[in-house]
């Protein structure tokens, strides 16, 4: 049934201050068709397939209004090119994320398994009325982290297994500390790389 969670917290932290966000979870690596039981990608609507095609062509410009940005994170759908079922990757739903962001305080914040960044941006929009917020992201799969550094450029985003956090940790963030730990796990059985 796999290996056991690591140690937690993931980061040193003061326990008072990990936010968690429970629900639908979003932050690994697509599953390989394995020759097993190929599973199909998400299967979504016309409509679905046409807005996810817009987000994906909004994507492709070198900067994004506040609009677009809103219009990608709302339209662009995870498992339109994923196999995220078999990962437990689901993004958390854009009006959770907003609510969410009003329970992280500021300083330094991680948000472990970040997906595209929705928790993350929520937090960085509302750090504009106040300390501005400096933050981490750590996600496994490729493409999102390319698509949340165009959503997010003001967050630092690492590609990497939360689960290897002892290398990351050390090697990309220098042993920082957080003040906040923000995430979406992703749900069930989760496969560690390597």
């Amino acid at each position: 049934a796999g290996d056991p969670p690591p140690d937690f917290p993931l980061v040193p932290l003061s326990p008072d201050r990990i936010a968690d966000c429970s629900g639908t979870g979003a932050g690994l690596l697509p599953a390989a068709r394995t020759g097993k039981r190929d599973r199909p990608m998400a299967k979504l609507t016309k409509q679905q397939r046409k807005a996810h095609a817009e987000a994906e062509a909004i994507l492709t410009k070198d900067r994004l209004t506040e609009d677009e940005k809103d219009f990608v994170f709302q339209n662009w759908h995870e498992g339109a090119n994923h196999i995220n079922g078999e990962a437990g990757a689901f993004f958390t739903p854009w009006d959770l994320a907003g609510d969410f962001a009003v329970d992280v305080g500021n300083g330094r914040i991680i948000d472990l398994c970040a997906g595209i960044g929705v928790l993350s941006y929520f937090v960085h929009a509302r750090s504009r009325w106040g300390t501005v917020a400096e933050i981490t992201c750590i996600e496994r799969n490729p493409r999102y982290v390319e698509v949340g550094r165009k959503l997010l450029p003001e967050a630092r985003w690492i590609n990497a297994d939360v689960f290897a956090w002892r290398e990351w940790w050390r090697d990309e963030l220098g042993g920082v500390m957080f003040d906040h730990a923000i995430g979406n796990p992703p749900f069930g059985t989760v496969k560690r790389a390597g």
